[in-house]
Order: C-alpha cells, then structure tokens, then sequence
C-alpha cells in the first residue's frame, strides 16, 4: 500500500468523520488497515486496481460503497453490510 493511502486511513482513525476516500491510491486490494473502522459510513475506493472485495465484513455502519473503475470479476463479501444503500461498481 502507498503512503498516501496510510496518510488518510490514519488521518480518518484520528477525525473519524464517517468517511474514507482511498480513490486514485493503485491500491492491489483492500486495506486490511480498515477492517476495523466500524464508524465509516462512506468508503470510497474509485480508481483503483482491486480485484477481489473482501475485508469489509466489519463495516457494517457502511452506507455508501465505491468500487468503480476497478478489476473486480466477480461480486461477494458484501452480505454483512446490511445499511449499504449505495453501491458504485
């Protein structure tokens, strides 16, 4: 993972404002780093290079879910997130 993607997952463990954009980091995969930020609501990973959704089974307070412009090939791991009303794929 990048320094820039550390930068603002430590900078949104510190603020905890809800809300968590990771776009345009070349990220491989999730963040294993935001397992447990159960407070997000809004997670945002545009732009990236992942290929496979897992690690957010905790995050059930997520509402909203970016994932576009991505290699994702097949969609699972979402089924805990129960209040997720917003999914960009």
């Amino acid at each position: 993972m990048n320094e820039e993607a550390l930068k603002r997952i430590e900078e949104e463990k510190k603020k905890r404002t809800g809300r968590l954009n990771l776009s345009n980091c070349g990220l491989k995969e999730i963040p294993k780093e935001i397992a447990n930020m159960t407070w997000l609501t809004t997670l945002n990973l545009y732009a990236n290079y992942i290929s496979k959704i897992e690690g957010l089974d905790n995050l059930i307070g997520l509402k909203s879910l970016s994932l576009s412009w991505n290699f994702i090939s097949k969609i699972e791991g979402l089924d805990n997130l129960v209040r997720l009303n917003s999914l960009n794929l």
